[in-house]
């Protein structure tokens, strides 16, 4: 199809829809974007300013084509969609000039008019262009009979009808024989008939890159069921093939197959794909599944048959399209001597096609002087491949690589960077043009790739003879003659890459890199050899200049995480690491001085992220949430490097958004203020102060303005024009909420603003004059409200799991609800119009962002990856990439169309939310935020002895060490929150954010039980004294009361209107004490589950309580920086201890009742003396939140948890410190010093991590 078709296609369609043409911008932006250019470039040709494009004509360009043809349209698909109706349009007129009596008849016998015809959902994925396609004729008659034909009146032997339909056929055959051609043409032509159509879906997927089976069902099993289902199992893909009549292609099956004797064996790790074949062989179901493949799988050789449903077809060569690609070529010859042609290369059309170049090339295009040379035995694609491949020359060898590395489209700018060599792109471009006329790769718009069946020759070729490489250098490393020849391509190219999306990486990872380590790894009887040869390696990495800037230690680097080698002493001083994938590694004293680093990817410094925006150019993605310091990150899209931090806040920040100009940052945060930024240098220029915690900021269209909404219930809008360093006095206070107020959004003309609250409603307020002009009612706390560009649509995610559309087009008038969208089982947290206003996306505390059809409420797909509650999305400029952000510490890049993740930034943080001493004083418990729970061995001081400081010298500080960790528990798949052991000591509880209760065996370490009836975080957990009983607190507004030796619920107490936040037993077990973010301290009744006291006296959340050993007290710790003691018997007030500046979050009575311990979001933790009510001591040391307290049994310690991730043990009788316990940080004390290629952002993200940069230097 040709851009000036494209053209009268969308045009056609505007002006039967909206009776005009497109015009000269639009038509502009059309060719550029048809030709693959940016909207920059787009810009430079037409000479139209690059924002009135990006911002205006483009957006609403692709909104227009949206709304004409009738299906999301965007800047990467409308080739596509122009593609399909113009494809469309030329069948309908080729039908109607071809109607023949059998389809009138057709028509009138089953009373079916064009409206009533059954759709055809198809997904065709990157599926080949097949309109060429020719000869196969009986191939295609046979299989559409067996996947269509009607059940027969053979009788079994049981006496049921036999049917002939099959469920399952295999394609099989050669590589380059044409199954993949022949099974796409299959599905057009099935779903093209004009009868009844046989197939209500059809999906084509290509198994090349060898994806997990639970990546392809959670595909599949979405797009069966329409975005309903998303459990990728085999029992519910079944179940769809059984609902619907439904055509799965399942590409390149081999490609899961052993290489070996034994055939129709998966390789490793690739078994559940048998079992995925013989559910769908034996189960009774109307659906059919085509599976092409070189090798036939043992389970379809043992179900299949002749009258059975299970069927394979063994495609051989055809001399009709052998023939038809030799006059394709122009190839001079009789018939006689093209069938001899075919026939000596099997009639394999992508044998004939390689082959027809040699005799263009040496034998004038003759093909009679070709067959007088010596016969060549064809019995493999491999064999011509290997004769092809070795007739290349090095760059043309190089290139093949390359091209198989990237595994997709590949530009010549990118090849150009990737070929380390001197080369001249005269030269490239040569190599390219060569490789094109021998048929061994594809050109598409100035990109190339390779088909299937060479990729699959070239990838397997560099994983055997760089593992041969390898497998070579023990010998020859040792040896004085050693030379840059040795590894040739181990060092010329990658074997992984970090700028590719992510779902190519994990291609490559599996392909490539995955079997090269394993072949390394299995020539090493013992790691301590393969550690060793690994620093020979190093070395001689370092002996030459060449060799140190190759791509050799970046792949070594990459192979060693892979192996999970521990890289304790590693030395990669003075190389250059290309592409180093370091997100979830380990680099513990590894060491890195002077290195340089190119596209290396490390793990982030952010945990839970709560709000994500791209800048209006795209080119940066900022970043909040829990992030150490509470600092704001600005990300480099392009390759996903941190280039500005801003710090100021002093708390966690909920919001983030660009001004319309790109050049301002607005924050709001839990520190009650709003900060604005400069964009471009992270400096900050103005604070705005508030009352409780902004919870978004959002600015006005224009950027003239600024709004913010927050704990306070009140929206504040701020004129920027009149900002000064700390305004604190805002240009209009709207009024009117009766609960804080989570999110606030402007109408695309700056009119109105709508807020959403707790209180359950959206209000519309006119700006201007203040006046609330609507107010929408919910019936659930509103979390996040988006307003359509077009402004005609207002969307809000609430609680209740549901996501509203209201057409707010004539606010004059009451909004109506256009839609009312459910499918989320959680929260929905964050929703987001696209900038065409066709797609709404939508994202939950299930996990799973949908994308939605405004104009229809449709649920267009169902965007799995993230394992925790997603919080905020947007969408890029032009719609085609939205960004998530998760409390998995993970931000995602989506690919809109394809729903493929492009790009995914991992963080790390190990904050200590949680410590508990066993009675015994002997174990300390510790729950951090990367879902682990510790167990450290501690020996107490002795109590006779003089203690030591940390002021001693190091020796001295080596001797006084307490605690060493022991043991860590992994099994949560979020933040381990808090935790408790048994009394006798022999079992430990953990509550988590992935709802859940984990019971463990403290000795050997094993899980022992998941408790799952919490329905949110499970944020607080206490045994009873007599260990029958388990209290545990949750964000579901419920205590659970469990019977510890049945795992089953006796109680769940109700009565606290927020979050649960702590729970604590009488020493007695008669009480419970609870306290809840609604400001308030309950007391039950443990026998009953009756609610004794409500004790109400603190002006905010209420984060912890504590019995005294008595039982006569009750200590409670708030954010209103105070700590209350309370009279059990009667409920009275006490006391109020107001020391701290800043939130208590955690309080313990000492064992002997006279010492009370605090921590606080001051950083310090207090001991006071109860008698006096006055502070005994002031413990500094940590440098973020203490989280929690904890005295051992003796009374002589006291450990502390902090966000700062460390746990310290205090002198209770000094204030000294004793002893840090720090988990090992993803790079401890690896040393960077005089490193390059890292911004300083990276540097200090690094640091944050362990990483240390030694100032005096020593000489490696």
């Amino acid at each position: 199809m040709k851009f000036e078709q494209a053209l009268e296609v969308a045009n056609k369609k505007v002006v039967e829809r909206f009776e005009r043409s497109l015009n000269d911008v639009e038509t502009a932006i059309l060719k550029g974007a048809w030709d693959g250019k940016t909207y920059e470039q787009i810009a430079d040709v037409s000479g139209y300013s690059i924002s009135y494009i990006t911002r205006d004509v483009g957006p609403k360009l692709w909104r227009l084509l949206s709304q004409a043809i009738g299906e999301p349209i965007s800047k990467t698909n409308f080739r596509s969609a122009l593609e399909r109706q113009w494809r469309s349009g030329q069948q309908e007129a080729l039908r109607e000039t071809e109607i023949t009596l059998h389809s009138v008849v057709a028509i009138d016998s089953n009373d079916l008019s064009p409206s009533t015809q059954p759709s055809v959902y198809t997904d065709w994925g990157g599926a080949a262009d097949v309109s060429l396609f020719c000869g196969r004729t009986q191939e295609l008659n046979l299989l559409s009979e067996w996947l269509t034909a009607e059940p027969t009146a053979k009788q079994s032997s049981s006496g049921t009808p036999q049917t002939t339909r099959c469920r399952l056929v295999a394609l099989l055959g050669m590589g380059g024989i044409g199954k993949t051609t022949l099974a796409i043409k299959l599905a057009q032509q099935l779903i093209e008939t004009e009868r009844q159509k046989p197939f209500e879906f059809v999906i084509w997927r290509s198994l090349r890159n060898a994806p997990p089976l639970e990546t392809l069902l959670a595909d599949l099993v979405a797009f069966l069921s329409q975005q309903t289902d998303t459990e990728p199992s085999i029992g519910r893909f079944v179940h769809w093939m059984r609902v619907h009549r439904c055509l799965v292609i399942l590409d390149n099956g081999e490609t899961l197959m052993q290489s070996g004797d034994r055939a129709g064996q998966y390789r490793l790790g690739y078994e559940d794909y048998g079992d995925l074949l013989r559910v769908v062989g034996e189960t009774a179901h109307e659906s059919g599944l085509i599976l092409t493949s070189r090798e036939k799988p043992a389970e379809i050789a043992a179900m299949e048959g002749s009258d059975l449903p299970v069927r394979s077809l063994q495609l051989h060569g055809s001399f009709e399209v052998g023939q038809a690609l030799l006059q394709a070529k122009g190839l001079a010859g009789s018939t006689v001597q093209q069938q001899q042609l075919c026939d000596r290369y099997s009639g394999n059309p992508l044998a004939i096609k390689i082959v027809t170049t040699t005799i263009q090339d040496l034998f004038d295009g003759a093909i009679d002087q070709f067959l007088e040379q010596d016969t060549i035995i064809f019995n493999s694609i491999r064999r011509l491949l290997d004769q092809q491949f070795e007739r290349l020359s090095d760059l043309e060898q190089s290139i093949m690589y390359w091209l198989a590395i990237n595994r997709e489209w590949t530009p010549i700018s990118v090849l150009a960077e990737e070929v380390l060599s001197s080369v001249s792109r005269a030269s490239l471009l040569e190599a390219l043009e060569s490789l094109t006329w021998r048929n061994l790769i594809e050109k598409r718009s100035g990109s190339y790739t390779q088909q299937p069946v060479v990729m699959e020759y070239v990838t397997d070729l560099l994983v055997e003879r760089v593992s041969h490489e390898l497998s070579k250098t023990y010998e020859e490393i040792l040896e004085p003659q050693i030379n840059s020849t040795n590894l040739p391509l181990f060092c010329q190219h990658l074997l992984l890459k970090t700028t590719v999306h992510d779902y190519t990486r994990e291609s490559q990872l599996r392909l490539i890199l995955q079997p090269i380590a394993e072949s390394f790894r299995s020539r090493f009887k013992y790691e301590a050899a393969l550690h060793q040869h690994i620093q020979h390696l190093l070395n001689w990495l370092r002996s030459e200049s060449t060799l140190s800037t190759s791509y050799g230690a970046g792949n070594l680097l990459n192979l060693c995480c892979h192996l999970k080698l521990n890289a304790t002493g590693y030395d990669f001083s003075h190389l250059t690491v290309h592409h180093a994938y370091l997100q979830e590694t380990t680099l513990a004293r590894t060491n890195f001085t002077h290195a340089t680093f190119s596209n290396a990817i490390f793990t982030k410094t952010f945990e839970s992220i709560f709000s994500v925006a791209f800048s209006p150019d795209d080119q940066l993605l900022a970043v909040t949430g829990a992030i150490s310091s509470s600092e704001i990150h600005l990300w480099r899209v392009s390759d996903s490097q941190l280039t500005v931090v801003c710090k100021g806040h002093t708390n966690w920040i909920w919001s983030v958004a660009f001004s319309p100009d790109g050049s301002l940052l607005a924050s709001g945060g839990g520190d009650s203020v709003v900060n604005v930024w400069d964009a471009q240098n992270g400096e900050l220029l103005y604070t705005l102060s508030g009352e409780g915690q902004f919870r978004t900021v959002a600015w006005s269209p224009d950027g003239s303005m600024l709004a913010a909404v927050g704990d306070d219930a009140l929206l504040r809008v701020w004129s920027v024009d009149r900002l000064y360093p700390d305004s604190n006095q805002s240009m209009q206070v709207f009024r009117g909420h009766t609960s804080p107020i989570w999110t606030v959004v402007w109408s695309p003309d700056a009119r109105f603003l709508a807020s959403g609250s707790a209180d359950g409603t959206v209000r519309i307020w006119e700006v201007e004059s203040g006046r609330l002009v609507n107010t929408l009612e919910q019936g659930s706390p509103v979390r996040s409200l988006s307003w359509s560009l077009d402004g005609q649509y207002l969307a809000s995610g609430s609680v209740d799991h549901q996501v509203r559309v209201w057409q707010v087009n004539n606010l004059d008038q009451t909004p109506l609800q256009l839609h009312h969208l459910t499918g989320h089982t959680k929260e929905v947290w964050s929703v987001a119009f696209s900038p065409t206003d066709s797609i709404l996306a939508s994202s939950s505390g299930d996990c799973t962002i949908k994308l939605w059809d405004v104009s229809t409420g449709k649920l267009l797909r169902t965007l799995q990856g993230h394992t925790d509650w997603v919080r905020s999305v947007r969408f890029n400029s032009d719609g085609t990439v939205l960004a998530s952000g998760s409390g998995d510490c993970t931000i995602k890049l989506w690919d809109v169309q394809t729903a493929q993740v492009l790009r995914t930034l991992q963080g790390y943080t190990s904050w200590i939310w949680s410590t508990v001493w066993n009675q015994a004083g002997t174990l300390l418990a510790s729950c951090s935020s990367d879902s682990t729970v510790r167990l450290w061995r501690v020996t107490p001081p002795d109590p006779q002895s003089s203690q030591l400081s940390l002021q001693e010298t190091e020796q001295n500080k080596r001797s006084a060490e307490l605690g060493q960790l022991w043991k860590m528990l992994k099994g949560h798949t979020s933040w381990a929150v808090t935790t408790a052991f048994s009394p006798d000591g022999k079992q430990l509880v953990s509550g988590s954010g992935d709802n859940t209760i984990k019971v463990w065996n403290v000795q050997t370490g094993q899980l022992l039980k998941t408790l799952q009836e919490h329905t949110s975080w499970v944020w607080s957990v206490a045994w009873s004294a007599d260990g029958q009983v388990l209290a545990s607190g949750s964000y579901d507004q419920t205590v659970k009361l469990w019977d510890m030796r049945s795992y089953q619920v006796i109680h769940t107490l109700k009565g606290h209107t927020h979050w649960l936040r702590g729970v604590a037993f009488s020493p007695d077990d008669k009480l419970l004490a609870s306290c809840s973010s609604d400001g308030t301290v309950r007391l039950w009744d443990v026998q009953t589950g009756e609610s004794l006291w409500v004790l109400d006296g603190h002006g905010k959340e209420v984060w912890s309580v504590a019995f005294s050993p008595d039982g006569s007290i009750v200590a409670s710790g708030s954010a209103d920086n105070t700590i209350k003691l309370w009279d059990v018997q009667t409920g009275a007030l006490l006391d109020t201890l107001e020391e701290h500046n800043y939130w208590v979050w955690s309080v313990a009575f000492s064992p002997d009742g006279q010492f009370l311990a605090s921590g606080s979001l001051d950083q310090t933790v207090r001991i006071w003396d109860l008698q006096r009510k006055a502070v005994q001591h002031i413990l500094q040391g940590h440098a973020d939140w203490v989280r929690s307290v904890a005295f051992h049994p003796s009374g002589t310690l006291l450990a502390s948890g902090s966000t700062d991730e460390t746990i310290k043990l205090w002198d209770t009788t000094t204030g000294d410190c004793l002893q840090t316990l720090r988990p090992d940080r993803p790079y401890e004390e690896m040393i960077i010093t005089g490193v390059m290629g890292l911004t300083e952002a990276q540097k200090m993200s690094l640091k944050a991590l362990g990483a240390v940069e030694q100032m005096n230097e020593t000489t490696y």
